[in-house]
């Protein structure tokens, strides 16, 4: 899945703080992490995504009031790569299939 998110801190002296330990949490979780001027869009398997934004607002809220807004798709944009390959088993080629191999 993919979430873009936004992080504001309130009534923060310094705003980087929250911001920069929600982007520390991310990256620790292994996503792919896109940093924009406004929001953040992260991609990677839903149980990470959601593992990441929990404990991610946890420890926002630790450097202060913030609001953390987060859209969800599951249309993600991100590249998927596959290879696989053919090869006898209960089949056998050439009579049942055709060998190939896709990268």
């Amino acid at each position: 899945i993919s979430a873009q998110i936004s992080l504001y801190p309130l009534r923060q002296e310094h705003l980087s703080p929250a911001i920069e330990v929600v982007r520390t949490v991310l990256c620790a979780h292994g996503l792919q992490v896109e940093v924009g001027p406004m929001s953040t869009l992260v991609t990677g398997a839903v149980e990470e995504v959601f593992a990441a934004l929990q404990e991610a607002f946890v420890k926002a809220i630790a450097t202060g009031h913030v609001v953390m807004t987060i859209t969800l798709s599951n249309a993600s944009s991100a590249a998927i790569a596959l290879t696989f390959t053919t090869a006898d088993g209960t089949a056998t080629a050439p009579g049942d299939y055709t060998r190939t191999t896709v990268q």
